[in-house]
């Protein structure tokens, strides 16, 4: 395997989903394993021609591809994205360049590597510093050469941090999983255990796997999908009881588990599909959290994305850092309710409470 840093750009449209989409695509190939990528920069534009800001950033990979194939690779993911390159320097859609691959120094008709430009661009440098793990960068025959002091020799082009944890992965990258290998044979050792016997091997991985899982909420993107149907109801209120969820709470990362029940009030004769409430319970409740706050989460985000009148929302769960520690009182439920909206008034309320208590 070859271990490449990659340049990412885009300009034209939306941006942030231009670069998402890409790197998604990259990760679900066989022969790329995405291992970092920087935070995400906004940078004015390089060039004369007028054009938009750029979003800006680094990745870092595994390949089993040579140089070429993988230049082909991402060429067609430009072509995917529909790039428009009219003049040099000029704005696109989508920008994949490899500055650095595996220490080597190409020159074909095609492709040239260290990237000749790229010590000059402060959107190159400043999302490598980010993610940067080797002794040199741009020159494999001038080993002293430091990317910190390539920083002192660009030029003074306006670059922004956007954000720093901007791209959701469908899983945890590679570095991330490894993290959690390495906290979790630490704890192991801790409490007195032997890491390396039989039933302990793979524990580390496992916990990773489970971890990228059950924490999906926070590592993908939010559930968005809250599709309307034209119907003949006006004000009459809709109510999902007994959605099954799981989660974790946020003070001694035990699992709480139980039922949540959803009513939302429509307007503008439209009701959501009723999958769709159950999507976003899921979505919700993977992440570390409290009952009270899960249960406000999701009642905002369903007033707040969906064209309703009014959201109420009951949760009632078992907790494990109640039944299995400390006091240990097994089968306790604690119950919680959030409203908005029109449910805020006390008669909705009531008949909501009516259905679910």
């Amino acid at each position: 395997m070859y271990q490449v840093y990659l340049s990412i750009g885009s300009n034209l449209g939306d941006r942030k989903k231009h670069l998402e989409k890409a790197l998604n695509s990259l990760n679900e190939l066989p022969t790329i394993e995405l291992l970092d990528v920087s935070s995400l920069y906004e940078t004015a534009p390089y060039g004369p021609v007028e054009q938009d800001n750029f979003y800006n950033a680094a990745v870092r990979l595994n390949t089993s591809l040579d140089p070429e194939e993988l230049l082909t690779v991402l060429q067609a993911q430009e072509i995917a994205a529909k790039r428009t390159k009219e003049v040099k320097w000029g704005p696109r859609t989508l920008d994949l360049d490899i500055i650095w691959f595996d220490g080597q120094t190409i020159e074909t008709d095609r492709l040239t590597i260290p990237h000749k430009e790229a010590k000059k661009r402060r959107f190159v440098i400043e999302p490598l510093l980010d993610i940067w793990q080797e002794d040199h960068l741009f020159d494999s025959k001038q080993p002293d050469y430091q990317l910190e002091e390539g920083l002192q020799e660009v030029t003074d082009q306006e670059l922004t941090l956007v954000e720093s944890n901007w791209y959701p992965a469908k899983g945890l990258l590679p570095a991330q999983l490894h993290q959690i290998e390495e906290a979790t044979r630490m704890i192991l050792t801790a409490i007195g255990e032997d890491v390396h016997r039989p039933g302990l091997k793979d524990t580390p991985k496992r916990v990773a796997r489970m971890y990228a899982e059950v924490f999906s909420g926070l590592i993908n993107a939010p559930f968005d999908d809250y599709k309307m149907f034209d119907t003949k109801n006006k004000e009459g209120m809709v109510l999902v009881k007994d959605i099954q969820f799981y989660s974790m709470c946020e003070h001694h990362l035990l699992p709480f588990f139980g039922k949540a029940h959803i009513a939302y009030i429509p307007k503008e004769n439209q009701v959501l599909g009723l999958s769709k409430l159950a999507r976003l319970v899921e979505d919700a409740a993977a992440r570390p959290s409290v009952q009270e706050d899960l249960t406000i989460m999701i009642a905002e985000r369903l007033f707040e994305n969906a064209p309703v009148a009014g959201v109420a929302v009951a949760i009632s769960a078992e907790h494990m850092c109640m039944t299995m520690r400390g006091v240990k009182t097994p089968h306790s439920y604690t119950k919680t309710y959030a409203f908005e909206g029109i449910f805020k008034e006390k008669d909705y309320q009531q008949l909501f409470l009516d259905d679910v208590q």
